[in-house]
Order: structure tokens, then C-alpha cells, then sequence
């Protein structure tokens, strides 16, 4: 059992002090799914893909240019913590649709960030 420390890294950078919202899920892909006429599933499982939402708190000028340049590229790797067997995992992913916050110019501050971070493969 490993000890918790952080939630979640892109690469080697904790981004546990940005969120303010994380949650994992775990997708199932199937192929050649069809229902017959009786209603009945007839698919092949290929296999179980995480994915990782995270919503952030709101952000200084140099944090949201510290995330977006970890999120701009095609593939990183990501290290989070998996409840369901008390350990980090690790993985290559790639993000899906990326919401930036906009710049609340009073504040001095991102507001409204998120992201889903989507695996390569299954686990």
C-alpha cells in the first residue's frame, strides 16, 4: 500500500495545489456492439481506459501558463492515485476538450478551467 501524497502528476509536476475538482473513471470500449431483436447485447469487450477530470481553482497568470504548457502537447505521461487498489498508477495519456478559464482582470485570476485527461491504453 503506498502512501498518498499527491493526487495527480503530469510528467514529473504535481498539479495537486491547482485542482480544486478530481475524479477518475474508468471507461469500458467495446466493438461490434449490436442489439438484437429480443434486446439482447451482443458486443466483444476490448478493455477499460481511465480517465481522469480535473477542474482547477482559480489561477495566477504564471500557474495557468505552467498547466497549459504540461497540456499542450499529444501525449504525457500521468501518475494519480487509484482508490481502488491504494496505489499510484502511472500511464500515457492525451487530453480531450480543453475549457480555459477566463481572466477575471479585478482578480488577477483564471477562473473556470477544466480538462479530461484520457488514456492510451487499457489497464
Amino acid at each position: 500500500m503506498a502512501t498518498l501524497t499527491y493526487l495527480c502528476k503530469i510528467g514529473s509536476t504535481d498539479i495537486t495545489s491547482y485542482l480544486k475538482g478530481y475524479e477518475v473513471s474508468y471507461e469500458e470500449l467495446w466493438t461490434e456492439a449490436n442489439r438484437n431483436m429480443a434486446g439482447n447485447l451482443k458486443a466483444t469487450f476490448i478493455g477499460t481506459i481511465p480517465k481522469i477530470s480535473l477542474t482547477f481553482r482559480h489561477l495566477t497568470k504564471a500557474e495557468m501558463s505552467t498547466v497549459l504548457g504540461l497540456l499542450n502537447t499529444h501525449t504525457f505521461t500521468v501518475s494519480w492515485w487509484e482508490e481502488g487498489s491504494d496505489v499510484y498508477k502511472e500511464a500515457s495519456f492525451y487530453r480531450g476538450e480543453l475549457k480555459t478559464g477566463i481572466l477575471n482582470i479585478a482578480m488577477g485570476l483564471y477562473v473556470g478551467m477544466s480538462v479530461n485527461l484520457i488514456g492510451f491504453n487499457k489497464l
